[in-house]
């Protein structure tokens, strides 16, 4: 990974926030568990500018409880707290795909606007895993299922 965005977590903090998180499982159960993201995204390869406009646009459309990480230079991670079902966490999925619907101008006009691809991938604490490796491979496993016109997949059910 190269230039994470100022201001912004990169995967070590990701990976200490849900140990946290995970250290608390009995009050995360409680308040009913939380989703973990993989937000794949198409068109930013290794601009900064487009990464930090990126996180920006992500940012305004998350509360200021989630927690968001770039964890690789086409790759970001949300952590949403308080998910008791997973359409809540699908919602908040749809509201990022809205945010990447206007194209991004380059700073050079001639160049035209670039667009964003989005693909998200969520797993659910403690539904699909109780350790961050096994919520991060869900969501990653998810996120590489989702094409172009099924943007948001969620890890399948866990078998009890």
């Amino acid at each position: 990974m190269s230039d994470t965005p100022p201001g912004f977590a990169d995967r070590h903090a990701l990976l200490a926030h849900l140990d946290e998180r995970l250290g608390n499982a009995e009050i995360e159960r409680a308040l009913g568990g939380f989703a973990v993201m993989l937000v794949g995204i198409d068109a930013v390869g290794s601009s900064a500018g487009l990464r930090n406009e990126v996180a920006a646009r992500m940012t305004t459309t998350l509360r200021d409880t989630d927690f968001l990480a770039l964890v690789d230079d086409d790759q970001f991670a949300v952590v949403i707290p308080q998910v008791s079902d997973r359409a809540t966490a699908i919602r908040v999925a749809d509201k990022l795909l809205i945010a990447f619907d206007s194209p991004i101008p380059f700073a050079d006009p001639s160049h035209g606007d670039a667009r964003i691809n989005a693909r998200i991938g969520i797993s659910f604490f403690p539904a699909d895993g109780t350790t961050r490796e096994a919520l991060l491979q869900r969501a990653l496993e998810a996120m590489r299922t989702a094409t172009a016109s099924t943007k948001i997949v969620t890890a399948p059910a866990t078998p009890a």
